[in-house]
């Protein structure tokens, strides 16, 4: 009989020990799916702002420790607003997903292709100086050259692409960013397909800012 109750009692710890175990994978499964969410964008599968910044913020400490460059990428899709305004958010969404499947076929495995929000997306190119970012962003405007096919609808997008070089831009996060969107921004002015920063073309330097609030004090 005393053999029984220690065999029941073993047989109950291991169900309890079973089941701990279930507990505790459902709730790392729920944890890494969270956390997944947290970093990535849900339409497209792609990294979201969050992720891209905390990776190129890595990725400028090991260029500065190795010695080396990196190009960052911003990007927007052109005629987007016309096909979200005439069909809808819909096909809207369709292009982004294919969009992103583009830019993720395009560059390198060693890239991180990201969905910024809207129809703007980065790309981080490690390793990389300026002269063969220009020959990815000539690759990828090509391929945006190709019609978009959404529920029967063959769609002209295109594509505008501005960049960014560390260090030779500047080498923190922000910085990059910023300088990057106003190279895209030259791009899309010019209808040129992709465009390198150009501190002549920044309106948005720190001088300037400077001097604007100096100018104020003295008016004041």
């Amino acid at each position: 009989l005393r053999g029984r109750r220690m065999n029941d009692q073993r047989h109950e710890l291991k169900i309890l020990e079973e089941r701990f175990k279930l507990l505790a994978s459902a709730i790392k499964n729920e944890t890494d799916a969270l956390e997944y969410q947290a970093s990535h964008d849900p339409l497209t599968d792609l990294p979201n702002r969050k992720m891209l910044n905390e990776r190129l913020q890595s990725t400028l400490l090991r260029s500065k420790h190795s010695k080396t460059s990196l190009v960052l990428i911003i990007s927007d899709l052109n005629n987007f607003k016309e096909i979200n305004d005439t069909l809808g958010h819909h096909i809207g969404d369709l292009v982004l997903q294919q969009a992103a499947e583009r830019l993720y076929n395009t560059v390198r495995k060693t890239d991180t292709v990201a969905r910024l929000g809207g129809d703007e997306f980065s790309i981080l190119l490690p390793d990389t100086n300026i002269e063969e970012a220009r020959k990815i962003a000539s690759n990828i405007t090509d391929v945006f050259k190709i019609p978009f096919v959404a529920e029967g609808h063959n769609l002209n997008v295109g594509i505008s692409i501005g960049m960014a070089e560390s260090p030779t831009h500047g080498n923190d996060v922000n910085i990059l960013v910023q300088r990057a969107d106003v190279a895209m921004y030259d791009a899309k002015r010019g209808k040129k397909g992709y465009s390198t920063y150009d501190p002549e073309k920044d309106t948005h330097n720190i001088s300037k800012l400077e001097l604007m609030s100096e100018l104020r004090e003295s008016i004041d």
